[in-house]
């Protein structure tokens, strides 16, 4: 099941379609950067943080970034998910899926990859 499929039969339908339900979080001094409910996923780095919006991820092809002074590779896998590895000795890097206006509640200085 692809992950649109699966948001579309949750109990949460209702607050997943409509754009306005961000919750307890008030980030309208970011939403000029994306929409509240854009999807992102959330790198870090040290201090430093990234948000990288989901269309931004092709599969089979590679995003290179740095961050923090690390050169990061970004890829999308088979089943759809998001990860992260730096270039330099393949470790993994952790990745957060999030919805912006949470993400940028929590690093409102990050940087944004679209």
């Amino acid at each position: 099941m692809k992950k649109s499929e699966e948001i579309k039969s949750s109990q949460y339908q209702k607050y997943f379609d409509d754009p306005e339900r961000t919750g307890l979080f008030r980030t309208f001094w970011l939403e000029d950067r994306l929409p509240g409910k854009s999807l992102v996923y959330g790198i870090t780095q040290g201090a430093h943080a990234v948000a990288v919006v989901d269309a931004a991820v092709v599969l089979g092809q590679p995003l290179s970034y740095e961050l923090g002074g690390v050169k990061i590779i970004i890829l999308r896998d088979e089943d759809g998910g998001v990860r992260a590895v730096q270039e330099e000795g393949g470790q993994d890097i952790l990745v957060r899926e999030a919805y912006w206006f949470a993400w940028s509640s929590f690093f409102p200085n990050t940087e944004v990859l679209d």
